[in-house]
């Protein structure tokens, strides 16, 4: 089913972090959907359910950044699993980060 915009209105790209607008009429990508709660902003009054994308680590294999867009604990999971680097799942971010630095892989 298509969900379609009643008005104009924004989202933030959650990989890139770069500001997307949207026009009444226009069809959303599906990770804007968790950005875009007003009823009065879809054709029909529904707001659809939003769908959860974990963010991913850059393709080329360079490490996720610092701070910002792509930041999060997924990316840095998924690089450290890239890199060979074994970590607990309750691991932090920061945690993720010190274990691959403790084993020579890039952190920056």
């Amino acid at each position: 089913m298509a969900h379609v915009l009643a008005a104009n209105t924004v989202a933030v790209e959650p990989v890139s972090g770069a500001v997307k607008a949207f026009l009444a009429g226009d069809e959303p990508p599906e990770w804007a959907y968790g950005q875009i709660t007003s009823a009065e902003l879809w054709e029909g009054g529904v707001v659809p359910e939003p769908v959860e994308h974990a963010p991913s680590a850059p393709a080329d294999g360079s490490p996720p950044p610092r701070g910002g867009a792509g930041s999060g604990l997924g990316p840095w999971q998924q690089y450290a699993a890239a890199k060979g680097v074994t970590v607990q799942p309750e691991a932090t971010r920061e945690d993720i980060i010190a274990a691959c630095e403790a084993a020579g892989v890039p952190t920056a």
